[in-house]
């Protein structure tokens, strides 16, 4: 999986640099809400927020390349038979490229990379471990940009994230679906 995700990242940023350069980077900071893809894990901890500021360049019209930090804040619940106070923390950086189509206000935009996330959980049990450890993942993003104002847009994001860990003998399925909402700038060079 890593071999495609970066023979498709290289691939973008070829096909950009055989094109007129026309650079422009995007800062934008998206603040959404977490579903996770496992049951058990929605069951105990819910939906989460999560926050997401990004970074990313625009290496011709249609092409773009970014990283960003997802910072998910800690999510509580209760688990097992004796209904122990739990919190879940998820967070990680994103490498992405894309495809995007300037229209006259509006930019929708398709991403792909990979993002190398850390976790921990823990429970309130003298007989539960604590699992901190960190895996790399698949995240896939759709969106749309609109900007009302000059360069200043509003993006909708719709993100998942293809994140399995192994913290005991069973797998465990952490990825899941983000919507965000957020505002950003462009910089035109």
């Amino acid at each position: 999986m890593k071999r495609h995700v970066l023979t498709i990242f290289s691939l973008l940023v070829l096909a950009a640099a055989a094109y007129p350069v026309d650079l422009s980077i995007n800062a934008g900071l998206l603040f959404g809400l977490r579903m996770a893809s496992n049951s058990d894990i929605s069951d105990v901890y819910g939906s989460g927020l999560v926050l997401f500021p990004q970074v990313s360049v625009n290496f011709m019209k249609f092409v773009t390349v970014g990283v960003g930090y997802e910072m998910g804040f800690p999510q509580t619940g209760k688990i097992g038979t004796f209904e122990e106070d739990a919190t879940l923390k998820l967070s990680g950086i994103e490498i992405f490229a894309g495809v995007q189509y300037p229209l006259k206000m509006l930019t929708p935009y398709l991403a792909v990379g990979v993002g190398f996330y850390s976790y921990n959980q823990t429970v309130d049990s003298p007989y539960a471990l604590e699992v901190d450890d960190s895996q790399m993942g698949l995240r896939v993003a759709g969106g749309v940009k609109f900007y009302p104002l000059g360069n200043v847009f509003v993006a909708l994001e719709a993100k998942f994230v293809a994140l399995t860990v192994k913290p005991y003998d069973d797998d465990v399925n952490l990825g899941g679906l983000r919507f965000c909402l957020g505002v950003g700038y462009t910089f035109k060079l």
